[in-house]
C-alpha cells in the first residue's frame, strides 16, 4: 500500500522502475509507524509484477506474480524480519537470505528481498549482509527498511540509495484515520501517537490507549510519592521496553513543544499532569529526553527487564527531585 503522504516519493522512484535502472540496494528511511514496511511491500510487488501500469508503475494485482505475492508464496521474494520474541536479526537469517539471492530465478527475471528493521542486524549479520552488498547478484533488489539509519554501519549505508519517507501532515493523517474503523476519536488517537497514524491504530486496538494511560498514572503516583519506584517498575517490567519508551518520549516531546506553543494550542492530555512534578526547564526536559533515548538504544538487548524499567523510571524521579 502506498499512502497518500508517500505519493511524491513513489512518483520519484516509479521513473526509475520504468527506466529499468533499479539500484541493487535501497534504504527506505523515515519515522516509525508511518508506513515504511507497507511501502516496501508495494515496491517489491511492483518490481515483480508482469503487467505494471505503464504510467504509475503500480502492480496490476491481477497477474500470476501478484497473486503469488499476496499469498506469500512467490518463489523470488523473501522478507527478513525479527523472529518472534527476538530483539535482533541474527547471522543465520542473513546467511539464508544470501543463499536465496544467489539461487537461479524460478519465475521472474528479478529477485527481491526486504530486510526490516535493518538497524536490528547484529554485528555478524551486518557483516554477512555487507558481503552481498559488495558483490550483488544481477537483477536482485534489496529493500532495507529503517527508522534509525544512523544505527547502521556506515559501509552498509554507503552502498544503498536512500529514499526518505515522510511523516504525514496532521490533515493527511486524520483523513486516513477517518477511513478506519476506530473505537476512539481519531484526533485523540493521533495526538497520543504524536501524529503517527499507524501508531494511532495500534493504540486503538487491544486497548493500548488504556494501557498507556495506566502507565502514565503509575508514573504520576511515583512522582507524587504514593507509589515506590520499585513498585511501579514491577507493574510494567513485562511490557515491551520499546513501547514504554515510545510513550515516554511522546510525553517529553509534548512538554518541550508546549514551551514554544501559543497559549491554548492543543497538547496531549497526559504531559501537562506529568510536567507539574518535574523541573520544567528546557534543559531539564532535554536531559530527560536524552536519557530515554540512550535507554532506547539498548531496548533491543537482553538486559534484565526489571532493572531496565527501574533505570527508566529513575530518570523521571531525578527530574522531579531537581524541581
Amino acid at each position: 500500500m502506498i499512502y497518500t503522504w508517500q505519493q511524491a516519493v513513489w512518483e520519484s522512484i516509479s521513473r526509475t522502475i520504468g527506466n529499468d535502472h533499479m539500484p541493487h540496494a535501497i534504504l527506505l528511511a523515515g519515522p516509525e509507524h508511518c508506513g515504511k514496511f507497507d511501502f516496501a511491500r508495494s515496491f517489491a510487488k511492483s518490481l515483480m509484477c508482469d503487467s505494471r501500469d505503464e504510467h504509475t508503475q503500480m502492480a496490476c494485482n491481477e497477474c500470476k506474480s501478484c497473486h503469488l505475492f499476496e499469498a506469500n508464496s512467490h518463489p523470488d521474494f523473501t522478507s527478513v524480519q525479527l523472529a518472534e520474541k527476538k530483539t535482533q536479526i541474527v547471522v543465520d537469517q542473513i546467511r539464508t537470505l544470501n543463499e536465496f539471492v544467489y539461487l537461479s530465478r524460478s519465475y521472474q527475471e528479478s529477485r527481491v528481498a526486504i530486510i526490516s528493521p535493518v538497524e536490528r542486524l547484529n554485528i555478524n549479520a551486518a557483516n554477512s549482509l555487507l558481503k552481498t552488498l559488495e558483490e550483488p547478484p544481477e537483477r536482485t533488489v534489496l529493500l532495507l527498511v529503517s527508522s534509525n539509519p544512523s544505527e547502521l554501519i556506515p559501509t552498509i549505508r554507503s552502498r544503498c540509495q536512500v529514499l526518505h519517507l515522510p511523516q504525514p501532515s496532521q490533515a493527511q493523517a486524520l483523513e486516513w484515520l477517518n477511513t478506519q474503523s476506530l473505537e476512539h476519536p481519531a484526533d485523540e488517537l493521533l495526538l497520543a501517537a504524536s501524529g503517527k497514524p499507524l501508531l494511532a491504530t495500534m493504540l486503538d486496538s487491544e486497548d493500548r490507549l488504556a494501557m498507556r494511560k495506566q502507565f502514565a498514572a503509575d508514573v504520576l503516583k511515583m512522582l507524587r510519592g504514593s507509589l515506590s519506584l520499585v513498585g511501579a517498575a514491577k507493574n510494567w517490567e513485562k511490557t515491551a521496553k520499546h513501547e514504554l519508551l515510545d510513550w515516554q518520549l511522546q510525553w517529553v516531546d509534548a512538554m518541550i513543544r508546549r514551551l514554544h506553543l501559543p497559549e491554548g494550542e492543543a497538547v496531549d492530555a497526559i504531559s501537562p499532569h506529568l510536567a507539574k512534578h518535574l523541573n520544567g526547564s528546557q534543559a531539564g526536559l532535554w536531559q530527560l529526553r536524552e536519557g530515554l533515548m540512550e535507554l532506547k538504544s539498548h531496548a533491543h538487548t537482553s538486559l534484565n527487564a526489571l532493572l531496565f524499567t527501574e533505570n527508566m523510571l529513575l530518570l523521571w524521579q531525578r527530574q522531579a527531585l531537581s524541581k
